[in-house]
């Protein structure tokens, strides 16, 4: 679909109520995860020079917008299924000045068929792109060059989760892992960790305020909305529960020759 602003409030009309709170929260954020702007360096130095990129579930494509920038010889592929973030993504990626070497495309990432291989592939807080954790490892294995990269972006548990906080989630303990157990199973599935970073309190912060925050002031804009109710259990909840459980690991890891 074309829009003729996918930043003005007519391109949600064309989407879910679901994919429209991930656009409204994420209005003011440009990369859509708990991480600041030295680790978002830190993870794009592990990427090889020269580079062709897959992006999946890229949101506003912020990760390969930066790359794109730091290395004028890299190209990217970005797939994102939720077509306002991705018409979003490419109007950032005009006004950074690497459109021509950005391809967004707006696809399911589990029904996408990838034509090539990768110097490296991220899926940073969206591994549900393509599937499991496992999926995703093994994913990066058939769809990578020797001496690529994978770059995840992983919820974990730093500890264990209240039964309340899983309740109010809909969640299983079993759905995440320790960081300790993550990292193994990167290992055990044939990588090597270059690069493990555990985001901060600093880093949720500028993060979940701004969600927060805007999908609140949406909300008083709009009259009677839901989206500041849940926003506020959910901030509520990651005070009194999340903040002390959840958190996000982020790494990169080259794949080793079979």
């Amino acid at each position: 679909m074309t829009y003729t602003d996918p930043f003005a409030a007519e391109a949600l009309a064309s989407i879910s109520a679901r994919e429209q709170r991930t656009v409204i929260g994420h209005a003011s954020i440009d990369l859509m995860s708990p991480m600041s702007e030295k680790t978002l360096s830190g993870l794009i130095a592990q990427i090889p020079a020269r580079a062709r990129m897959l992006d999946m579930g890229c949101g506003k494509a912020a990760l390969a917008r930066h790359l794109l920038k730091k290395d004028p010889a890299a190209s990217a592929v970005c797939i994102e299924r939720n077509p306002v973030l991705a018409a979003q993504g490419e109007v950032l990626a005009r006004r950074d000045g690497v459109s021509d070497r950005l391809q967004m495309i707006v696809a399911d990432g589990r029904e996408w068929m990838a034509s090539e291989k990768f110097d490296a592939i991220a899926l940073l807080g969206a591994t549900h792109a393509i599937g499991s954790l496992y999926e995703v490892l093994a994913y990066g294995r058939a769809n990578l060059k020797p001496g690529g990269v994978v770059l995840l972006g992983e919820g974990i548990w730093a500890s264990k989760p209240d039964p309340e906080y899983l309740a109010f989630l809909g969640a299983d303990e079993s759905e995440l892992m320790s960081q300790e157990a993550l990292v193994r199973e990167v290992e055990r599935a044939g990588f090597t960790v270059r690069y493990e970073h555990l985001s901060s309190a600093e880093e949720w912060d500028g993060y979940e305020g701004p969600y927060f925050q805007t999908l609140r002031d949406h909300a008083d804009a709009n009259g009677q909305h839901p989206f500041a109710e849940e926003a506020n259990a959910f901030e509520a909840m990651q005070a009194k529960h999340g903040r002390q459980c959840m958190g996000f690991l982020v790494m990169a890891a080259a794949v080793e020759p079979a």
